[in-house]
């Protein structure tokens, strides 16, 4: 059995620290991500490639990105060019490709679709003070693009703190030997568990009693002109109680 306690185990922590970034999807599909501001000039056979990114001229300072995005209100004063748009998720790239044989200007043009706008980063905070006392700060950054909202994220803090904010005793890995061709019972039993099962470990040297984990990992070995049979479990603990995305009202 690997065993690890406190000080070398990295999921002690007892400050976590979440960030989440807001955000808001447009209920319209045709909300305006940019617009051509300047005449743009295609030389005759030419093509010209324009990197643009999605803009809000109600919220500037907010980072826009757009889903669905497609063009419309095309405009050419004079001459006229195919265009071509690879949306991308905060910026698109256009290519105007001029075929004809005059200067191609390219006047009015709108890239539209839903409208993604982001907030900034906001953070959601958990500290076990006691533990902090006890043993010293061990903090955890965790960037979690895919949170919204700060309310779960401090959600997210508040069950790490549960999980994380003490030092306890974990098991690693663990390996079980049967002999490889009269093994019995031992032998099947080694045999009947395999990834996202869970297994219930006890430990009396370090009174680790009844503590259940679930095997993400294994590896198996016949060995000694197959006579000896080794498995081994790599296990994560499963946390105690449950997490849920339901707010408190």
């Amino acid at each position: 059995m690997t065993y690890s306690y406190a000080s070398t185990d990295n999921d002690f922590k007892n400050e976590i620290n979440v960030t989440c970034h807001p955000r808001t999807l447009s209920v319209e599909l045709d909300a305006i991500l940019w617009k051509v501001k300047k005449p743009i000039t295609i030389a005759p056979g030419k093509a010209q490639k324009i990197e643009v990114s999605y803009r809000d001229k109600d919220a500037t300072d907010a980072r826009i990105g757009g889903i669905n995005v497609y063009y419309n209100d095309v405009v050419f004063s004079s001459g006229t060019a195919t265009i071509k748009l690879e949306a991308k998720a905060n910026s698109a790239t256009l290519i105007l490709k001029n075929s004809g044989g005059a200067n191609a200007v390219l006047s009015g043009l709108t890239l539209r679709g839903q409208k993604i706008t982001d907030f900034g980063e906001l953070e959601a905070e958990s500290v076990s003070t006691a533990s902090i006392a006890m043993y010293g700060q061990r903090t955890l950054a965790m960037n979690l693009l895919s949170i919204e909202e700060v309310k779960y994220a401090q959600k997210v803090a508040d069950f790490e703190i549960i999980r994380r904010g003490l030092p306890r005793g974990l098991v690693k890995q663990v390996t079980l030997k049967s002999h490889g061709k009269n093994g019995g019972s031992f032998h099947a039993d080694q045999l009947s568990q395999t990834i996202g099962g869970i297994v219930i470990i006890t430990e009396n040297q370090t009174t680790h009693t009844n503590q259940s984990y679930l095997i993400i990992g294994e590896a198996h070995k016949l060995t000694a002109s197959a006579t000896l049979l080794e498995t081994t479990w790599y296990l994560e603990p499963v946390t105690v109680g449950s997490f849920s995305w339901v707010l408190d009202a």
